[in-house]
């Protein structure tokens, strides 16, 4: 019998199949439980011209992360929707020379009850998350995304 794949498993093969940027980046789902997302994604493949984490994959890092945190939240409340980032901004607070981990929080139930309203009434409603991202113990940058779920 095969060995049951963890939902951490399962969303990394997700997103390599679905998004092959997060393939290409190496991105590692690290943690995914209770609505907690992280994602590592090592310097390597990512590397700029300083030696340092480069700021459009620490930006795309930030976005997969929050993006797989809706998705299961969507799966989880059998949502049949699309996905898709409808604002975000991100602040750039340290260099990363390092592998570089995306933190995904969990929403409040509150924001969950009013999603899923907005979703049953309109078929469309968004989501804001919060993306923490970390070199090691240093913040490096912090994401605030607006995720739009659409009916499918």
């Amino acid at each position: 019998m095969p060995a049951a794949v963890s939902p951490a498993g399962r969303l990394q093969a997700y997103l390599h199949r679905s998004i092959p940027l997060s393939a290409a980046m190496q991105v590692r789902v690290t943690h995914c439980e209770q609505g907690v997302v992280e994602l590592t994604a090592p310097l390597s493949p990512n590397v700029n011209h300083r030696h340092t984490m480069f700021g459009g994959s620490i930006s795309a890092l930030a976005l997969l992360a929050g993006w797989g945190a809706f998705h299961l939240a969507l799966e989880a409340s059998a949502v049949n929707a699309e996905i898709v980032i409808r604002h975000n901004t991100i602040d750039y607070v340290a260099p990363a020379a390092g592998d570089v981990t995306a933190h995904c929080a969990a929403v409040s139930d509150e924001e969950r009850a009013r999603f899923a309203r907005t979703f049953r009434r309109l078929g469309k409603a968004r989501m804001p998350l919060v993306v923490t991202l970390r070199c090691g113990s240093t913040v490096v940058a912090r994401f605030h995304g607006d995720y739009a779920a659409l009916a499918g």
